[in-house]
């Protein structure tokens, strides 16, 4: 389904002026509404909400080349406070801290340290997200500001959140549900908050269209990003996308399938080379306590660069080792198998296996196995160990990645 879910500002930049400036409206357009209602801002402000998270995580890299395996200790804080609901409006502020513990023997891209393997997780200090926000008519609603975005399964948007600095954009949005099932979202993005604490200026519209008709969901959506600084990488990727489902009765369980169809060609300045396909196709048995996933994606070839999704969470697709963050200019063809148990006592257990080939061609690049296992300890602490191990045939390097992670939620 379409949503929008719940950074180091430039000082003096243009993007860091236009957040706080932002707020200030934010923090300041109550005042009349309250006056209005008989309410006092002292009492508006303590009905607010507040949150947070702390992630701990230690992250090991070891590469088959001649760069220094990466040793990665770092902390992770964040703090937001939404104000409450008030005439129709409210605002959002969340701050971010990314701290390293410990040693830093780690290519952080920001920290200078390139003879080591990267971990993109620099230290930052910033606003995260900072929002106004209007409400409209039943399960409609307006933004304005800094936001996260979670488009779908986060293919083609989303927030990276697997990196200890999220990625958010700067902005509007308006989400409309007035009408059941169906779910209509539009943003404009004018400035994307990156993982490495960089800004990267657009001027990029994304518009998703998703209707849920019981045991079966249609999409259909166009991004058109169109980028500042490299305009010849601006594209127009437009496709539609539908789930489904059958029970198994017999094996009290169910069938989960997902197709999908993109078409990747220049927006605006972008280079006329540009013009690839995207293709998806799962189906994933689901019982009580597991479940077996077979998936087949296509990253289509061109002459430019591939098909690219600049804007997604690339590290929950091909591969946990991150090899394929940027599509050869031969394509991508990742046939996977997932295999998961669900919780068992406060016990989970993943393992996926990816073999890669190129689009064009069809060259060999290497396969993955990837494996996770969780500890629950409560409804707001989480124990978590990942290991991915790519073994390289004709692109890449043989890579091995191990994660240890702790996050509290409070």
């Amino acid at each position: 389904m379409a949503s929008i879910n719940h950074r180091d500002l430039p000082v003096g930049g243009r993007y860091g002026v236009n957040v706080i400036v932002l707020f200030l409206v934010a923090a300041l357009m109550p005042v009349p509404l309250l006056a209005a209602t008989g309410q006092n801002l002292t009492s508006a402000i303590g009905g607010g909400t507040a949150g947070g998270d702390i992630r701990y995580r230690f992250e090991f890299v070891d590469q088959n080349n001649s760069l220094d395996n990466a040793k990665a200790s770092t902390l992770r804080t964040r703090l937001g406070y939404r104000t409450p609901d008030i005439a129709g409006g409210a605002a959002f502020l969340e701050f971010e801290d990314v701290r390293v513990v410990g040693g830093e023997d780690y290519n952080s891209t920001a920290n200078g340290k390139t003879a080591y393997s990267v971990v993109a997780d620099p230290e930052v200090t910033e606003v995260n997200q900072a929002y106004v926000e209007l409400k409209g008519a039943v399960n409609s609603r307006i933004r304005v500001g800094r936001e996260r975005i979670i488009l779908d399964d986060a293919r083609f948007v989303g927030n990276v959140g697997w990196r200890q600095n999220e990625q958010t954009f700067d902005g509007l949005s308006f989400m409309d549900e007035a009408m059941s099932g169906l779910a209509i979202h539009y943003a404009y993005v004018h400035n994307v908050n990156t993982v490495t604490g960089t800004d990267v200026g657009m001027e990029t519209h994304l518009m998703n269209i998703h209707y849920d008709r019981g045991p079966v969901q249609f999409t259909a959506y166009a991004y058109l990003i169109d980028f500042n600084h490299s305009p010849l990488d601006s594209t127009k990727t437009i496709g539609v996308r539908t789930t489904w489902a059958e029970p198994l009765q017999r094996l009290n369980g169910k069938m989960n399938y997902s197709l999908e169809y993109a078409r990747q060609t220049p927006y605006d300045k972008g280079d006329s080379r540009i013009g690839a396909d995207y293709i998806l196709g799962e189906a994933q048995a689901v019982f009580t306590d597991s479940s077996i996933k077979v998936g087949y994606e296509v990253l289509g070839a061109d002459d430019y660069s591939g098909f690219e999704t600049p804007l997604a969470t690339k590290h929950a697709f091909n591969g946990w080792a991150d090899l394929f963050t940027d599509t050869p200019r031969d394509g991508l063809k990742d046939l996977y198998v997932t295999a998961g148990i669900h919780p068992v006592g406060a016990y989970s257990f993943m393992a996926v296996y990816h073999m890669f080939s190129a689009q064009r061609g069809g060259a060999d690049y290497g396969n993955e196995y990837d494996i996770l296992l969780a500890q629950h300890m409560t409804d707001r602490l989480t124990l978590m160990a990942n290991y991915a191990h790519y073994q390289a045939n004709t692109f890449g390097v043989d890579t091995e990645k191990a994660w240890l992670t702790g996050e509290l939620t409070f």
